[in-house]
């Protein structure tokens, strides 16, 4: 039986007392209970968002809390609450577009309620996605390893081209220029196949005095924010060019207004940052550039005016817009004459004068979408009038005018958490004038039996357009593999036509000290339309593009963040590909500088293998040594090679910036390299020697069969630095070519002239500069803004 029916029967009394007795201690724990439930509730999280720069209190920022997903907005004040919490500790997300994400901490174990207040700096609307091809070299004002240029080693770089962004190159390994020319050649390539990008525009012409190899760049280190080298293998948004991508992004922002002044051996500059609001800043930059000098350094004649202007208005519309306006103008002049006593009729006066206007909008949609369109419009006028020893008339001339409309857009969309899709469209729409007129001998066609001469008259006004466009896409395939597919399309008026460019790229991370990259691709480069040689008679576009098929590989290997070591093996066929033959000013001054002549190229090859250590041995000393070992040829209608210009086998710089504390700071750069190949030749006099009837040509061997000798030399750079409140004072001093080493630039070929009659030739050795001294100034005065 159920112990129940045990009990004794209950009255109804007796059950009614025991029921409200039951409800009476229910009512009292919930009485008790409540305090501690309202304990539990009543904690609370409130502050306020404000933008860092400005002060000013930030509406629409999305207050969210991970754990309980639940959040606020922020109101028109800046100010935000969220209540009702429990107790814990919690993250805080603070987002909004256009701004860098803020994250948080808090712990609700000591205060009910919690004050937190927060500044948020506004982000770059630029997005751009992670670079995984290999050959990607990049200048930040940012610490770095192996793939980063830092502002440290360009303005302490121990070179005599001060603030000429092109030359902090020069020690990247697969770059070579020359003692003289800033003119990069990137793996095996020439000039003409590299891009410069500046704020989104391709800058044509981006060297000042390209009739002498151009030794200047067209733009101030003072004006870089960063900037990118691709060297190889690059993905279908950088464009068409078969060598490199060099892009260039120039300040945008500014905290406080500052002017900058420096003057030294090369060069005087002057610049303007001035912040008008919180969302207006503009900048101003001219340069003055003392070329002669250098020329008299290194034993040449060519009296110059070089000098350029820039200037930027960015204006910030919103945290989704922004706009900016460019503008730059830069100017060359060349005057050269020879006594007329020693050579006949020799003479060259060159005027150059190129401006460039584009405005650029950014546009961020949502943190997953954003796009750029840049509108320009590109001047390029040249005149020269000249007379040289192989010229019949004094009536030469060379005139050339180029304008250049281009529309471009660029569009960035995150369309999924691993796939990011970038594609874009861009378009020139391009008129050129060329006339030139010359009647000379042939140097290189005449023979002791026959004079050939050239009959060089092109009369050519031209009009096209380029177009193409992209779509590429960067997957996250795993946590540690991502791989880039994409194509470029693009057509040309002038061209047979349009060409299709496919270019994929994957990177592996092995671990975090350690990846590698593979890339692969198809270049198309038509002709340079703004370029065209009508010194060789050339009055119309060539109809089929150059095209350049690239493999490349990388290892990079970071043991710690203070150094790391890159190493790059390459291979890049020429399937199609232009002759090099120059035969410009820098070639026929005083006779012929450089002999060269056509070889009739058809295709080549380069192939070469990096390698870039970097190290970081103390806060502020670096090291950093470069390697390279290359092969560039080129073939003919033959099938027979020959070495391209600029091939070098090996290349060594190594560049040490050593500080010494109190803002003393020697930086040394020593640089080796095989040496170019050049084209032997020997001369004969036509006629009767006297200056006035004679005439010369030339017996070439073989296409770049010589070499000359090895170049070496070690240049130093003391720089001295105080920093007074809000003045920052710098001065420099330093020796190129420190034990003065005799490295020959070319072959060139000396008149003897004696009694109004040539005498003979004798082969002179033309030297890059000898040890040179310099000294340097600059000057930054920082004016504060209140806030």
């Amino acid at each position: 039986m159920h112990p129940f029916f045990l009990l004794p029967r209950l009255s109804r009394s007796h059950l009614f007392m025991i029921s409200l007795a039951n409800r009476c201690i229910t009512v009292f724990g919930l009485i008790f209970a409540l305090p501690v439930y309202a304990q539990q509730n009543n904690y609370s999280i409130e502050g306020s968002v404000k933008d860092l720069y400005t002060g000013k209190g930030l509406p629409a920022v999305n207050v969210y809390i991970q754990e309980l997903q639940r959040g606020s907005i922020t109101d028109s004040s800046g100010s935000y609450k969220i209540g009702n919490l429990n107790k814990g500790i919690y993250s805080v997300s603070f987002t909004r577009v256009g701004y860098k994400k803020q994250a948080r901490k808090i712990n609700f174990e000591k205060h009910i309620t919690i004050f937190l207040n927060v500044s948020m700096e506004e982000q770059s609307i630029v997005f751009e996605a992670i670079e995984i091809t290999p050959g990607v070299i990049e200048l930040s004002s940012e610490e770095g390893a192996s793939s980063t240029i830092t502002n440290q080693e360009i303005l302490s770089s121990a070179s005599i081209f001060s603030k000429d962004v092109y030359r902090s190159l020069q020690v990247v390994p697969g770059v070579s220029n020359s003692e003289w020319s800033s003119k990069p050649h990137i793996k095996g390539g020439n000039p003409d196949e590299m891009a410069v990008i500046i704020d989104n525009l391709e800058i044509y012409e981006p060297f000042h005095l390209e009739e002498i190899d151009g030794p200047y760049s067209v733009i101030s280190s003072d004006l870089v924010k960063d900037m990118k080298l691709i060297t190889g293998g690059f993905a279908p948004k950088y464009g068409d060019k078969m060598s490199g991508i060099l892009k260039i992004n120039t300040i945008d922002r500014v905290d406080d207004d500052s002017i900058k002044a420096s003057i030294d051996f090369s060069n005087a500059s002057a610049a303007l940052n001035q912040r008008i609001s919180d969302r207006v800043n503009v900048f101003f930059s001219g340069r003055r550039s003392y070329v002669y000098l250098l020329e008299q350094a290194s034993d040449n004649n060519f009296p110059t005016v070089v000098y350029d202007l820039w200037s930027k208005l960015d204006y910030k519309m919103d945290a989704q817009n922004r706009l900016s306006l460019n503008f730059m103008f830069l100017k060359d002049e060349i005057k050269y004459k020879q006594d007329s006593t020693f050579l006949r009729r020799e003479f060259f006066d060159s005027y150059k004068m190129n401006y460039y206007v584009w405005l650029n909008w950014y546009k961020l949609n949502n943190e997953r979408r954003y796009y750029s369109t840049t509108v320009g419009f590109q001047n390029l006028d040249k005149h020269a009038d000249f007379s040289f020893d192989g010229s019949f008339t004094d009536d030469n001339a060379d005139r050339r005018s180029t304008k250049i409309v281009t529309f471009k857009q660029d569009h960035y969309w995150k369309w999924h958490n691993d796939h990011t899709l970038e594609f874009g469209l861009d378009g020139n729409v391009f008129f050129n004038d060329y006339f030139y007129r010359e009647f000379r001998v042939n140097p290189t066609e005449t023979t002791p039996y026959a004079i050939s001469t050239d009959v060089i008259f092109v009369d050519s006004k031209t009009e096209g357009y380029t177009a193409s466009g992209y779509a590429q896409d960067t997957y996250r395939f795993s946590d540690n593999i991502n791989v880039l597919l994409g194509a470029r399309l693009s057509s040309q008026s002038y061209t047979d036509a349009p060409q299709i460019a496919p270019r994929a790229a994957l990177s592996y991370e092995y671990s975090d000290q350690l990846n590698f990259k593979w890339a692969y691709g198809w270049y198309y480069q038509p002709d340079n339309f703004q370029k065209m040689k009508a010194y060789d008679n050339q009055y119309k576009l060539y109809s089929k593009p150059e095209k350049s098929i690239h493999y490349v590989m990388s290892a990079a290997y970071a043991p710690d963040p203070n150094s790391g070591i890159t190493a790059e093996i390459y291979y890049k066929d020429y399937p199609r590909l232009n002759d090099d033959y120059n035969f410009d000013f820098s070639n026929r001054i005083e006779g012929v500088g450089i002999v060269d002549k056509p070889y009739n190229t058809q295709s080549g090859y380069a192939a070469g293998f990096d390698l870039f250590f970097k190290k970081r041995y103390s806060a502020f000393n670096l090291l950093s040594v470069g390697y390279s070992f290359s092969v560039s040829r080129i073939r003919n209608h033959l099938n027979i090679t020959a070495p391209r210009d600029l091939d070098r086998t090996h290349s060594l710089a190594v560049n040490n910036i050593y500080n010494f504390g109190h803002g003393l700071s020697l930086s040394t750069l020593f640089r080796l390299h095989t040496g170019d190949p050049y084209t032997p030749s020997s001369v004969r006099i036509l006629g009767d020697s006297s200056v006035t009837d004679s005439r010369i040509y030339y017996l070439t061997e073989t296409k770049n069969s010589g070499r000359l000798p090895l170049f070496h030399s070690l240049d130093i750079k003391l720089e001295k630095r105080w920093n007074l409140n809000q003045i920052y004072l710098v001065t420099y001093g330093g020796i190129i070519n420190l034990y003065d080493h005799k490295n020959i630039r070319q072959r060139a070929w000396k008149r003897e002239v004696s009694n109004g009659k040539v005498t003979s030739y004798s082969q002179k050795n033309q030297l890059y500069f000898p040890r040179v001294y310099t000294l340097g100034l600059s000057l930054e005065l920082s004016i504060p803004k209140s806030r």
